[in-house]
Parts: C-alpha cells; structure tokens; sequence
C-alpha cells in the first residue's frame, strides 16, 4: 500500500477511501454546477455594472450642459472600460475561475485516482529526498 503510514495508522484504517468520487458524478449534476457558477458571475457582473451607473448618473446630474459634459462622457467611457474590466476580475475571482478575464470552470480529470504519478526523473529525485528524510 503506502510505505510511510506507521502500522498504527493501518489498524486505524488510514487512509479511508470514499465512495463518492468528481468522476462518478452524473454529468447533469456537473454541468448543473456549471451553469450556476455561471448565473452567479453574470449576477455579480450586473450587480456591480448596475452600482457603477448609479455613481456615474449622481456625478452627471450635477455637470453642466456644455462641451466639458461631452469631454466628461468620453472620459468616463474609457474609465467604465477599466472599471469594467475590473468588475469582471472580480467576479472570476468569485466563482473560483480559472482564467481572470473569462468565465472559465474546469474539473481536473484524474482526481479519481488513488495515488500520483509522477515522471521519472522526478520520482528519482522523490525517492532520494524521501531516502534523505528516512535517516
């Protein structure tokens, strides 16, 4: 089995494995999570473009109607650009995706199985690490 679980820990029946497995899930009940995580970005996308337009109408109600209104559209364009990217980084940060300008959810594969696996020469160096430790 595991070499560096002590004889205790087996009888105490260490490590416990579980039935309930990412892989074995039902593929309706991923994507269902999927797409919640995905009704809750757009949420906080709006929420947040929603409170940004609220400040931007107080600050426009008390410009004047001349050219520096126009120049101020202009400039608050390009600041709600920056803004906006700013409202989606944190939305990924939110819903825990991958990427920080996109929706991006993603399930790692191999998570199902019992033991890593690791290339060669890094299992040497492992093993002679864990060699090192042993003394």
């Amino acid at each position: 089995d595991v070499e560096h679980i002590s004889p205790t820990m087996k009888q105490l029946e260490y490590p416990q494995t579980y039935k309930h497995r990412l892989c074995c899930l039902r593929q309706e009940l991923i994507d269902a999570f999927i797409e919640q995580k995905y009704v809750d970005f757009y949420r906080s996308i709006a929420l947040n473009l929603s409170k940004l337009r609220t400040n931007e109408s107080t600050t426009n109600d008390s410009t004047e109607q001349t050219n520096v209104e126009e120049v101020k559209r202009i400039v608050n364009e390009i600041s709600v650009e920056d803004n906006s990217r700013e409202i989606i980084q944190s939305a990924c940060r939110s819903i825990g995706s991958v990427k920080d300008n996109e929706f991006d959810v993603r399930f790692n594969p191999d998570l199902f199985q019992p033991h890593v696996t690791l290339n060669q020469t890094v299992q040497k160096t492992f093993f002679l690490e864990k060699n090192i430790y042993k003394l």
